[in-house]
Order: C-alpha cells, then sequence, then structure tokens
C-alpha cells in the first residue's frame, strides 16, 4: 500500500492485533508500483481505491494516484475500517514504508478508533483523542521528527530520515491486556 500526504495529514490505522504491511508517502511522491509484500505482512489497501477505509475531516485530502493514497491539503485523517481481524488490532508489526517532501508533515495513529470530528482540536485541526500517534516529520517546523511516539517518545530536531528518500518507519505495539 502507498499513501501520500501533505503538509498536515494524520493516516489513522486503527487499533492493530496483527502483522501489517502499510506503505506511505508524505506529499506528491510519484509512485512506483507497489511494494512486495513480506511473508507474514497483509496490506491493508487494495491500490485502487478507498474500499475498507473511513475518512473524517475534508475527504478530498486524500485520492488515490498510481497505487497510493495521497494525503494532500488540510488534516484529515483515514482510519482502517475493513475485515481483516473486523479492523480491531492489539499486538501487531507496523511497517510503513515513507517518502516525505520538503516541509511535510504527518503520522500514523495506532491504538486508536474512527471519531467522525477529532476530539483534540488545534490550529491545523482535529486529532484522535484516543491513541498514539508515530511521527513522519524529516523538515516541517515541529521539533518532534520521524520515529518519535508523539508526545511519549520525542525524537527532536534531527530527522532519521530525508526527504525526496524513500524510507521503512517500523513499530511494534504490544498490549498486555
Amino acid at each position: 500500500m502507498r499513501i501520500e500526504a501533505g503538509t498536515s495529514p494524520v493516516v489513522d490505522f486503527g487499533m492493530m492485533k496483527v502483522i501489517v504491511l502499510v506503505v506511505m508517502a508524505i506529499s506528491a511522491a510519484a509512485g512506483a508500483g507497489a511494494p512486495a509484500i513480506e511473508p507474514g505482512f497483509t496490506s491493508l489497501f487494495n491500490g485502487k481505491d478507498l474500499t475498507g477505509w473511513k475518512v473524517s475531516g475534508p475527504a478530498e485530502s486524500f485520492t488515490i494516484r498510481d497505487g497510493a493514497i495521497v494525503a494532500n491539503g488540510q488534516a484529515s485523517h483515514a482510519y482502517y475500517d475493513g475485515s481483516f481481524r473486523n479492523h480491531s488490532f492489539r499486538n501487531f508489526e507496523l511497517k510503513v514504508d515513507v517518502m516525505t517532501r520538503a516541509g511535510s508533515n504527518g503520522g500514523v495513529y495506532v491504538l486508536t478508533e474512527f471519531q467522525d470530528v477529532g476530539g483534540n482540536e488545534r490550529a491545523s485541526g482535529h486529532f484522535p483523542s484516543k491513541g498514539f500517534e508515530i511521527q513522519v516529520n524529516n523538515s516541517h517546523g515541529d521539533r518532534i521528527k520521524t520515529g518519535s511516539l508523539y508526545h511519549v517518545v520525542d525524537i527532536l530536531d534531527e530527522s532519521p530520515a530525508k526527504d525526496d528518500e524513500w524510507f521503512t518507519e517500523p513499530s511494534k505495539v504490544t498490549r498486555s491486556w
């Protein structure tokens, strides 16, 4: 799956329980063909449309281009709401292949659920009040950079990745309940 985003969107993958593969690109990256899915991983995106996804916020912030979800515009959230594991996940490994463009700022929420309007309002829009954001920001003015678990474990000022280059952002989420 490929997802592209603009300056402030957040892509939200719902509450995850199994191993999944998601590919995300921030801003207008030209998408090459769909990446190979590693054994044991499952893609949550069909490469064609937003079947299995529910959008909150301006729907026009998300489009599909070259097999990628492109998020560009006002803050908006695409929640995975598909049939895989009934979109209810708890323990999982997530690999997000990402490309950002200069000034892009986005993220991936985990352990969250659909909200028509996010409960946390910021200057850039409404954001989910439940869950955690895995930051995707290499060069935006926000000091919290790619790889951070936003406001839990922050990587400040220096991103471990660069704009205009693909990189994989892996995350492992475990819950004991």
